[in-house]
């Protein structure tokens, strides 16, 4: 995808579930992340509670719950500061997820000079989703075993 040039890396992840997409991220959270690298959720509802409520049930350290439960919240982007080295995990509706990642495709050379990886996660049972869009729209995939190449689980994807 054309956008890794600028420094801005596009994940998708679908799940079933609001759960679903919290317990995989943070698994993905937990196994891959040095803790140094800014993390925020633009999130179309309010899904903190539930991601605090889930955190308990992973065998996180003291210093690891403490980053996770510190992780800011957000439901859109006006206040939203860009971070050098920083994660976004993007999680609503279709029409939510293509709304924020217009804000990141928006920005000038400047800002996305900064290394930034954005995690769009698609809920699969609230909308008939177009996968194909989807897929052309990110670099990889984040699965329950981790981030992968795109074509590696969707082998048919060309």
């Amino acid at each position: 995808m054309s956008l890794n040039k600028r420094n801005l890396e596009k994940i998708c992840n679908f799940s079933v579930s609001d759960w679903h997409m919290i317990t995989v991220i943070i698994s993905h959270l937990k196994n891959n992340s040095n803790y140094s690298r800014p993390i925020a959720f633009i999130s179309e509802k309010n899904l903190k509670n539930d991601f605090d409520f889930l955190l308990n049930k992973f065998d996180l350290n003291e210093n690891e719950m403490k980053i996770f439960k510190n992780i800011p919240w957000y439901n859109n982007t006006n206040t939203l500061g860009i971070c050098k080295d920083s994660t976004y995990i993007v999680n609503g509706s279709y029409d939510y997820i293509i709304k924020t990642n217009q804000y990141f495709d928006n920005l000038s050379n400047t800002e996305i000079d900064k290394n930034i990886t954005i995690i769009n996660c698609y809920n699969t049972f609230t909308k008939n989703l177009p996968i194909r869009n989807i897929l052309n729209n990110n670099d990889k995939i984040l699965v329950t075993t981790g981030i992968k190449e795109i074509n590696s689980v969707f082998s048919q994807y060309v």
